[in-house]
């Protein structure tokens, strides 16, 4: 549960409580219009209930699924490998956009691949979170990078790790193919080689 959905719980008990001290109130005054802290007490509790139903509102909307991305199942590995970028010349200035043009992948398609993250398909865990292996659409393979929450690694470190391997991959390291953020899920798409270290994916 995160400290949105904690800060609602916490509004609409207070909103209750509010409530219950207005009905307390009325009741005790024999009048419930004519007590002040009765009407007090029932106008914070209506607020507070309105900012619950708000803030439902926006959870609901930002926990709906999203299904931005390519469908990674669908993916030619072969022709993007022909294509990549990374060994041709190019300015500096050019590798950051290269590293915005990383292909953004649903988490569903990369649910498909490793078979929705199962244990058969577990490489290992690092530090930084579990590796999957994942089979494609052709039969291509791939590492799947499933980032921990608790590793502490961030959007920013996730895109200041794709830079790094964007910058220093060539024909002999493991490419980097993609990326896939969606909520707090936040995955590294690559290249898989069978005789490749798997430190290298662990702990890369």
């Amino acid at each position: 549960m995160d400290r949105f959905a904690v800060f609602i719980i916490f509004v609409a008990f207070v909103s209750t409580v509010f409530l219950i001290l207005a009905l307390t109130f009325g009741l005790s005054s024999g009048n419930f219009f004519y007590s002040p802290l009765a009407i007090s007490c029932l106008v914070l509790s209506i607020t507070l209930a309105a900012v619950v139903i708000l803030g439902l509102i926006f959870y609901c909307v930002r926990r709906k699924p999203r299904n931005r991305g390519e469908d990674l199942m669908m993916f030619d590995l072969d022709l993007n490998l022909k294509a990549d970028p990374v060994n041709n010349k190019r300015t500096k200035g050019s590798k950051r956009k290269e590293v915005d043009q990383l292909p953004l992948f649903t988490l569903s398609s990369v649910s498909t691949a490793t078979n929705k993250f199962s244990d058969a398909n577990k490489l290992g865990e690092g530090g930084f979170g579990p590796v999957y292996k994942g089979v494609l659409k052709k039969g291509d393979e791939i590492a799947v990078k499933r980032l921990s929450g608790r590793s502490g690694q961030g959007l920013r470190e996730l895109k200041n790790e794709a830079s790094v391997i964007a910058k220093v991959q060539h024909k002999n390291l493991v490419r980097l193919l993609g990326c896939c953020i969606d909520r707090d899920e936040k995955i590294l798409i690559y290249e898989y080689m069978p005789n490749k270290s798997l430190d290298f994916f662990l702990f890369g």
